[in-house]
């Protein structure tokens, strides 16, 4: 229960009555309950899946959140003097993979959907690691991309182990060749 009470002042300033009101806000507090809930267990699946989202505004171009953010700050934290929101990714990329990153950014600016990206972060202390996007493009009134949701998950297990299969494959065509 909400209570408000308001006093009533006589002639003289002095206080000779007060009005209260009593409001239920069980539903109100139930609701944001559910919300605080699904939150929490948001961030948990998001923790567990070592998944980041980053919103971008695209009328603005500016990153507005970051949730999670284990993938982002660990591997890739994304450049905070960055103008834009794109630069802000493109500085942490390795200068090899931009040119992949950039074709997805304008394929999710252009259209809307959902754009796959895979690169490498740029060497860093713990040197590059592999980051998979998926970037789903929302759309304004008109049905122009206006956001983008970004999902970053760090794949550097799955590409270490597709580079050791390539390896091991290389060397058993060798050998058998020379069978």
């Amino acid at each position: 229960i909400r209570v408000s009470v308001s006093p009533i002042r006589g002639e003289n300033g002095a206080v000779i009555g007060a009005v209260a009101c009593w409001r239920d806000v069980t539903e109100r507090h139930s609701a944001f309950q559910m919300i605080t809930d699904s939150e929490r267990r948001l961030k948990l699946a998001l923790s567990v899946a070592n998944l980041d989202i980053v919103d971008v505004d695209l009328k603005n171009d500016v990153v507005v959140s970051v949730v999670n953010g284990a993938v982002v700050r660990d591997a890739m934290p994304l450049a905070v003097d960055a103008q834009t929101a794109r630069e802000r990714f493109v500085e942490i990329i390795h200068p090899d993979d931009v040119a992949a990153f950039e074709a997805a950014w304008q394929a999710a600016l252009s259209d809307i959907g959902t754009f796959t990206a895979e690169f490498r972060t740029a060497p860093g202390p713990q040197g590059g690691v592999w980051i998979e996007a998926k970037v789903e493009s929302l759309p304004d009134e008109s049905a122009s991309p206006a956001r983008l949701l970004v999902t970053l998950a760090d794949i550097s297990e799955r590409k270490n182990s597709e580079q050791r299969l390539e390896l091991a494959l290389h060397e058993l065509t060798h050998r058998a060749k020379n069978l």
